[in-house]
């Protein structure tokens, strides 16, 4: 049997024309351009350092845009087959970091497999992203008329638990900053999927109360962060 090989041609560059034509350039350019940002700030903090840090950065930001590509042409159906299973894996890792993880500074929040370390509270970022979308997705094709209404807070409710679980286990390292973050992505796609603003009203009531309830068991640590925050110049020299 004879291999068309300029009919395959065809289809790749017809494959490869889609990707250019769908591909999302204003979001990969605010990426590239907040990366980019993020180096030059290093460069600059680091001008005095013995070790250019930046340089090290700029190579891993190297990495990330080959990785960005080759994700971007995978079938998206790929992602939405295997992201419970990915999520499901996230949680056991971030189990295994409360009970073997590696300690530095005071926070349990490493895990070494091999030669590797790494954090899993990195992974929940993605793992919340693409099992958060896979529920809207699913729910948009069974309840099209529920998600054009928008969502109330019952509506939301596994999602939103997708969501503060991972987030749970972080903040139990401690890793408030990364916790603040994967609770940030989830809500944010959860808002844009079409909530109620009755809903957004209470669930922001509720977080206001849930944060000043949690504000006295914070650590003194994470206290002065979100007072130099809130008032940077207070203490320049300390905690600033």
């Amino acid at each position: 049997m004879a291999l068309d090989v300029s009919g395959l041609a065809v289809l790749a560059g017809g494959s490869r024309r889609r990707l250019l034509e769908h591909f999302p350039w204003p979001v990969a350019g605010l990426a590239a351009a907040i990366s980019a940002l993020g180096v030059w700030n290093l460069a600059s903090a680091s001008r005095s350092a013995h070790a250019p840090v930046w340089i090290p950065q700029l190579g891993w930001m190297g990495v990330g845009v080959f990785l960005a590509l080759a994700v971007a042409m995978v079938d998206y159906r790929a992602f939405l087959r295997l992201a419970y299973v990915f999520y499901g894996l996230v949680i056991l890792l971030l189990l295994a970091v409360l009970v073997k993880g590696r300690v530095v500074m005071g926070a349990r929040r490493w895990l070494t497999i091999g030669p590797v370390n790494f954090q899993p509270a990195e992974l929940a970022k993605i793992a919340v992203m693409v099992a958060v979308a896979r529920w809207f997705h699913r729910d948009a094709e069974k309840e099209a008329g529920r998600a054009r209404r928008g969502y109330g807070l019952l509506g939301v409710a596994v999602p939103a638990g997708l969501t503060l679980l991972p987030a749970a286990l972080i903040l139990r390292q401690p890793d408030l900053g990364t916790a603040l973050i994967v609770v940030s992505i989830g809500f944010t796609m959860i808002l844009f999927a079409g909530v109620r603003w009755r809903a957004v009203a209470l669930a922001a009531g509720a977080a206001l109360l849930a944060a000043a309830l949690a504000l006295p068991h914070l650590k003194p640590y994470q206290r002065r962060r979100l007072e130099s925050f809130l008032n940077p110049e207070g203490d320049v020299l300390g905690a600033g």
